[in-house]
């Protein structure tokens, strides 16, 4: 009875030996490459509490922004968005308002802080377009709207990002 089991398992590995001897090499699956994107602009913008960040690629724009979720902890989301009337329209209202060339406030000629309020906004924008960014910072333009175009284009983009943009569904 040894000498069948011995035989047994001396068939047993010969055929596993023999069977893995003859198992077809296998070859890498290769798949397409997939186009890689470049960013032309990525704009990066507070509204007060609220955060947006608007990339354009040579594929074309995408947007997202913060949403409050209400939870124990504060916590953060961020949904897809896009322009009510199209992503042309907030390339104009951007080249309209001029808030890719702005300067940051305090280096406008003749600024002088205004104090801040319950209801003051900061406006932030960091851009970063062609390889270089820079920030800008704006605190309570609201009070500058008449002394200075650059507070109204602040405050007008801002008004229009809030309230232009809808839910990408």
């Amino acid at each position: 009875m040894k000498h069948i089991t011995f035989y047994s398992l001396l068939f047993l590995a010969t055929i596993t030996i023999l069977g893995c001897s003859q198992t077809k090499p296998v070859t890498e699956i290769t798949t397409e490459e997939q186009p890689t994107t470049k960013t032309l602009l990525e704009l990066n913008v507070y509204v007060g509490e609220i955060y947006f960040q608007l990339q354009k690629t040579d594929l074309g724009w995408n947007a997202i922004r913060s949403v409050e979720v209400p939870t124990e902890r504060a916590a953060t989301d961020y949904i897809q968005i896009e322009p009510t009337q199209g992503w042309e329209e907030f390339q104009m209202m951007l080249d309209y308002f001029n808030i890719l060339n702005l300067p940051n406030q305090k280096d406008i000629k003749d600024y002088k802080p205004s104090p801040t309020t319950k209801i003051s906004r900061n406006y932030i924008f960091n851009i970063t377009a062609n390889n270089t960014s820079h920030s800008l910072e704006y605190t309570n333009p609201e009070a500058d709207l008449s002394r200075s175009w650059e507070a109204q284009s602040v405050v007008s983009f801002g008004t229009y990002l809030t309230n232009e943009f809808s839910v990408v569904e």
